[in-house]
């Protein structure tokens, strides 16, 4: 193109020079026939001898060229006058354009010519004007200009087929070269290429060898590295996968995920490959994933709403997603999948062993505390599991029993050591309150299969005395009873102090509540506490008593988890760091009174009446607010619910047994100095319980008692009255 544009412009150029070369002497001889016309006319017009001038223009008219030739007379300014002679064999030259001051006139077919006549002095007395064709030159033009294209179209296209000849043998035949080197380096050949030349060509063909062994070196770096991570990712015991936004798989992965969840075909999107393992999981997955690609809600939630374990027959797994971003923008995430079959087995023995060791370790310290646990417990399943045979859909007052009931085996379990049947429960309470409906056959199944396995491990370690039929007494007492023995003191008295033995310490089942305290404000990451134990004497009757230690457990739990702040947060309220909860079981005024205080935050009452309103409960004064304190779904805590505390259930199973065994509730509270809780309870709470198996009244302990059982949700409670029948009040 350039070499054609040169030859066009060469074309341009000569054909233009020819042009104006013609042109020019054919302007230069029409000048001078032109001058020679005046000169020969100027005696003629002097002497005014018009057949002269007309000889003179006949004369010029033989030339073949002149197309008009004419004489004019001038005035003094020089300007046309009387036409004294014309010749005419084209078009005439307009007067008007006439002008001594112009000669010469170029138009594109002819050139105009203006000449003056003067006399002998000089002076100007006429004008003589040719006009002469110029189609001969225009004519000889066309010629050169045809031959002039002809030449240059010729030496353009020769010298274009000669530089296309030497380029195609000295650039593109050794850049085809390379171009072949390229590709069959590209399918993994080795490049080799042999052009030796030293130009350009030469040079970038030393620079491609140099590349190419480059290329082949990295590769080989490449392949070793590719060889050692294959390795490390087909001999680790965890599996590595990747997938692109679009879910689909890519074909680097780790061998061990072949072998858990079955051969990989292609690059399948994930959801589809885990399908033929868990249906759910992969339904959980993909539908978790279209949130994930739509890109609207957060990665870090998105991510977590992804299943995060897979459970198969025998397996279980555990599945970790780290996200690759480019900028902001998600393009591919990392899906490590361990298998924790063996860590969730091991984790299950130890739950198991640290269940037996505290099971072992309470019946030790307190064998009827552990048997109250045990029956309370038993009856507390059995009732939940007996809900899934009513049938129908259940009631709002059912739903809430249920809930109080899950929340009771929760708080006891978690008190003493039973963690699998707790953390259980603490799950089945979260499905409850999302879903707001009943547990299924299957969970209740569950619970039943996990409480049996608790009962194994007691049973395993149980000495042969059945529960109820063990008397401990300590030393002093034992002391007391043969001073008395020895002093042949009432017979009647020492009848009541033999069957007393058979109740419960207060004193043991008060320190089993401080050490429980303790337990949980060191689980829980409270400050350390220290708990006063008020010195006691009193003889509980363990199946009587049972109801109550079993909620009582909720009040323990809140004033450790609600009243009992971190170390850093009683240092800020001004406190010591050590916390302080007292603890007391005495008999005043014909009532047994237990009372639990603590110096935490105190309740919050804002709080309470806040949430009474939402629900529509009574926050006009004080008894309002306690009353709603007990109320399902209302919870002093202000940090969420855990697997302590935080529902709001609680306290209104305590309630219900206070009220169901004839008690009352006192409450004492003061923000920041602390809570009290003090349980009033009927002096009939002291009188001996029935023997499970009694058959006379010889076995049922003081005389002329009368006995009446009493229904609490999955709860028995006993209550004896000496000399008559106390029925336990209804809501």
């Amino acid at each position: 193109m350039l070499i054609l544009l040169g030859a066009a412009g060469s074309f341009l150029e000569v054909s233009t020079y020819q042009r104006e070369s013609l042109l020019t002497a054919k302007e230069v001889g029409a000048a001078a026939v032109n001058r020679l016309f005046a000169d020969s006319c100027a005696a003629a017009v002097v002497f005014e001898d018009d057949v002269a001038i007309k000889t003179a223009i006949a004369t010029l008219g033989r030339n073949e060229d002149v197309e008009y030739a004419a004489v004019w007379s001038v005035d003094n300014d020089g300007h046309p006058g009387r036409k004294l002679g014309e010749l005419s064999r084209g078009r005439a030259v307009p007067i008007k354009d006439v002008s001594l001051a112009t000669p010469i006139r170029r138009e594109s077919d002819r050139v105009d010519l203006v000449a003056a006549v003067r006399d002998e002095n000089g002076k100007t007395v006429a004008m003589a004007v040719t006009s002469f064709s110029l189609k001969r030159e225009l004519r000889t033009i066309a010629a050169a200009q045809k031959t002039t294209l002809l030449v240059s179209s010729l030496v353009g296209l020769s010298v274009t087929v000669l530089i296309m000849v030497m380029a195609r043998f000295i650039i593109v035949g050794p850049l085809r070269k390379l171009v072949g080197a390229a590709k069959e380096l590209e399918k993994g050949g080795t490049g080799e290429i042999q052009i030796r030349t030293s130009d350009e060509v030469g040079e970038l063909a030393r620079a491609f060898r140099s590349m190419a062994a480059a290329i082949k070196a990295r590769e080989a770096q490449i392949n070793t590295r590719n060889h050692d991570m294959r390795l490390v990712l087909d001999n680790v015991g965890q599996g590595f996968l990747t997938l692109d936004i679009a879910g689909t798989m890519s074909l680097e992965r780790s061998r061990v995920i072949q072998e858990w969840f079955g051969p990989v075909e292609g690059t399948p999107v994930f959801w589809e490959y885990l399908r033929r393992t868990s249906v759910p999981t992969a339904e959980w997955f993909e539908v978790g994933w279209m949130a994930l690609s739509e890109d609207i809600l957060p990665l870090e939630m998105c991510l977590d709403q992804l299943p995060g374990r897979i459970v198969t027959h025998d397996r279980t797994y555990d599945l970790v997603y780290r996200p690759i971003l480019e900028g902001e923008r998600l393009v591919k995430t990392i899906v490590v999948i361990t298998d924790v079959t063996m860590s969730i087995e091991r984790e299950r023995a130890e739950q198991g062993q640290r269940e037996m060791m505290s099971i072992f370790r309470r019946m030790r310290s307190d064998r009827i505390a552990v048997d109250g646990f045990f029956v309370e417990a038993t009856e507390l399943v059995d009732a939940v599991v007996a809900g899934a045979r009513s049938g129908g859909t259940p009631t709002v007052a059912a739903l809430s029993l249920l809930r109080r009931q899950i929340h009771t085996i929760k708080g006891n379990c978690a008190l003493f050591g039973i963690e699998s049947v707790a953390i259980y429960c603490h799950a089945l309470e979260q499905s409850m309150n999302e879903s707001n409906k009943e547990i299924s056959s299957d969970e209740r199944e569950r619970l039943r299969t996990l409480w049996a396995k608790v009962m194994e491990t007691r049973d395993q370690l149980m000495d042969g005395a059945p529960a109820g039929r063990r008397i401990e007494i300590d030393w002093d007492e034992y002391a007391a009873f043969i001073a008395d023995l020895k002093n042949r003191t009432e017979g009647e008295r020492l009848l009541g102090t033999v069957l007393s033995w058979q109740n419960e310490p207060a004193s043991q089942r008060l320190m089993l509540i401080a050490e429980q305290i303790q337990t949980l404000a060191k689980r829980l990451g409270r400050s350390e506490v220290t708990v006063i134990q008020q010195p006691t004497s009193l003889r509980l009757p363990p199946r009587k008593w049972g109801a109550f230690w079993s909620v009582f457990t909720h009040v323990v739990r809140n004033a450790v988890d609600h009243g009992i702040a971190s170390p850093e947060e009683r240092i800020r309220s001004g406190k010591p760091q050590v916390a302080t909860v007292t603890i007391s079981a005495v008999h005043q005024d014909r009532q047994v009174v237990v009372s639990i205080s603590d110096d935490g935050r105190g309740i919050d009452w804002d709080r309470i009446a806040g949430l009474a309103r939402q629900r529509g409960l009574p926050a006009a004064g004080r008894a309002d607010l306690e009353q709603a304190l007990f109320a399902d779904a209302i919870s002093s805590r202000q940090d969420g619910v855990s697997l302590t505390s935080g529902r709001g259930v609680g306290l209104g199973a305590v309630r219900d047994v206070i009220r169901h065994l004839g008690g009352r509730i006192e409450i004492e509270t003061e923000a920041e100095r602390g809570t009290t809780f003090r349980f009033y309870l009927p002096e009939s709470m002291l009188y001996q319980d029935v023997e499970p198996d009694a058959g006379n009244d010889d076995r049922a302990g003081t005389l002329g008692q009368s006995t009446e059982s009493s229904t609490f949700p999955g709860i028995q409670v006993a209550s004896v009255v000496q000399g008559t029948t106390l029925v336990p009040p209804r809501d």
